[in-house]
C-alpha cells in the first residue's frame, strides 16, 4: 500500500508543478485571443496515525485530485474535469468517488452555439459502481457584459447507471434517454468579488419501470478579497435525485468556505 501511494504522488507531482490556475466557466467568456491551453492541478495526500496501542492501530488514508483543462480555439472549445478522492480508516469502508467529464462546446463565440459531452463517474460510498452518460444540445449566451454573463443549454443524453442495492448484494442496472438543461452565470463587480453559479437539470422516463427518474444539480464559487492581505473562498455544491435507482439519500451536498492570508 504505501509504494502504491509514493508511486501516485510521484506521478502527479509534475502535474501540479507545471499547472496553471483555471476556472471553466471564466475559460468562456474571453474571445480577445485564441489558440491557447489552460490547465490546472491539485494533488492532495495525508496519511496519520491515531492508534492507542500497537495492536489496536487506528491509520487514517486520504487522496484527492482534481485537474481542469481548457483547448480555445477561434471557433471551438474544449474542457475537461476530473475529480477523484479516496478515504480510508483502519476497520472502516473506504469511501472512492470521482468523476471526469469531457465537453467540446462547437461555435462557442457565437450567442448560439452547440455542445457534445461526455461523462464517467462512481461513488462507492453510496454504492454506485458506476455511471457513464453522453449527450448533446444548444447553449445560448442570454447576456454577456465586462461583469456579467448567463447562459442556458437545453439537450438530450443517454446513461447508463451501476447501482449496489444497500439491502441485498444485487447489482441493478438502468439505461434511460433523459432531457439535460442547464443554467450558468457569473458575476465579477471587481477585482474583489467573482461569484459563478451552474445548475443543472436532468430528467426522463424509466422505459423499464414506468418512473419519471429526475435530477438536479448546483455548483456555486465565490471569491471575495476582504483586503490586500486576506481573500475569502467559499463553494457549495449538491444534488438533489428525485427517484433513485436505490433506495438512497436523495439530498446530498458538499460545502467548503476559508480564508486566505498573503504576505
Amino acid at each position: 500500500m504505501l509504494r502504491t501511494l509514493v508511486l501516485i504522488i510521484v506521478i502527479f507531482t509534475s502535474l501540479i508543478c507545471s499547472a496553471q490556475i483555471l476556472n471553466v466557466e471564466k475559460s468562456r467568456i474571453s474571445g480577445d485571443s485564441a489558440n491557447y491551453f489552460l490547465g490546472s492541478a491539485g494533488f492532495d495526500f495525508s496519511l496519520y496515525d491515531r492508534s492507542v496501542t500497537s495492536e489496536d492501530q487506528i491509520i487514517y488514508t486520504n487522496l484527492g485530485l482534481n485537474v481542469d483543462l481548457a483547448y480555445i480555439s477561434e471557433n471551438h472549445l474544449y474542457l475537461n474535469i476530473t475529480k477523484l478522492k479516496y478515504k480510508t480508516a483502519t476497520g472502516s469502508k473506504p469511501i472512492r468517488a470521482g468523476y471526469t467529464h469531457f465537453r467540446a462546446n462547437f461555435m462557442w463565440v457565437k450567442p448560439l452555439s452547440h455542445e457534445l459531452y461526455g461523462q464517467l463517474q462512481f461513488d462507492g460510498g453510496r454504492g454506485m459502481d458506476f455511471r457513464g452518460l453522453s449527450g448533446g444540445g444548444l447553449r445560448l449566451r442570454i447576456a454577456q457584459t465586462p461583469s456579467f454573463n448567463l447562459y442556458a443549454g437545453l439537450g438530450a443524453m443517454y446513461e447508463t447507471e451501476e447501482w449496489r442495492h444497500p439491502n441485498i448484494d444485487t447489482l441493478i442496472t438502468n439505461n434511460q434517454l433523459k432531457t439535460s438543461s442547464y443554467i450558468s452565470t457569473r458575476l465579477k463587480l471587481s477585482d474583489t468579488f467573482d461569484f459563478n453559479l451552474v445548475a443543472y437539470y436532468q430528467g426522463g422516463n424509466d422505459a423499464d419501470d414506468q418512473i419519471f427518474r429526475n435530477r438536479l444539480n448546483l455548483d456555486t464559487n465565490l471569491l471575495l478579497k476582504i483586503s490586500e492581505l486576506l481573500t475569502f473562498s467559499a463553494s457549495f455544491s449538491c444534488a438533489y435525485d428525485a427517484q433513485p435507482v436505490v433506495p438512497v439519500q436523495e439530498f446530498i451536498y458538499t460545502l467548503n468556505n476559508g480564508i486566505m492570508l498573503k504576505f
